[in-house]
C-alpha cells in the first residue's frame, strides 16, 4: 500500500501524481515480482537479480529511498553506469543491472504510479566479448598434454 504524500513532497513534485518515492515504487514492483515468482513465472535467481540491481543503485549514493521518482533524472542513470564501470563490473553485468532498473521505471509508467522515466532516450548497449578460437597448434598441444 502506498503511503500518502506530505504537502512538502507534493509541492516538490510539482503538484502532480509524480509524488511517489523511489522506495514505494520499488516496493510495489517487487511485490508484483513476488506474485510472479509464486506463480512460477519467474525463478528465484532472476528475482534476486532485481534485488541486487536495486541495492547497487541505492548504494551508489546519489539515490536515496525517500527520493521522489520525479527527481530521478537521466544523469543519475549515467552516473550509476560510470560508477559500475569504475568499480570494474563486467559490461554484461552493467547492462543487466540497467535493464532491471529500467523495468522498475516502466512498471511505474504502466501502472500510472509515475510519469517519469529516466531511461527515456537512453539505450542500454551490450558489449560482447570477442571470441578467440584456439589455433591448430594450441589444440595439438592440449591433446599432447592430455595423453601424457
Amino acid at each position: 500500500m502506498l503511503k500518502p504524500l506530505s504537502w512538502m513532497a507534493f509541492i516538490k513534485a510539482g503538484y502532480t501524481s509524480q509524488g511517489i518515492t523511489f522506495q514505494a515504487l520499488v516496493d510495489e514492483f517487487l511485490k508484483s515480482l513476488r506474485l510472479k515468482l509464486k506463480a512460477g513465472g519467474m525463478t528465484p535467481k532472476r528475482y534476486r537479480k532485481y534485488e541486487v540491481a536495486i541495492a547497487h543503485f541505492l548504494e551508489h549514493g546519489d539515490i536515496k529511498p525517500d527520493m521522489l521518482v520525479a527527481e530521478i533524472k537521466n544523469q543519475h542513470i549515467l552516473d550509476f553506469k560510470h560508477y559500475m564501470m569504475s568499480d570494474n563490473f563486467e559490461p554484461g553485468t552493467i547492462a543487466g543491472f540497467l535493464q532491471c532498473l529500467k523495468s522498475v521505471f516502466l512498471f511505474g509508467l504502466r501502472n500510472e504510479l509515475t510519469r517519469n522515466n529516466p531511461f527515456t532516450g537512453y539505450k542500454i548497449g551490450r558489449k560482447y566479448r570477442e571470441v578467440r578460437f584456439l589455433t591448430e597448434e594450441e589444440v595439438d598441444r592440449l591433446r599432447m598434454g592430455a595423453y601424457e
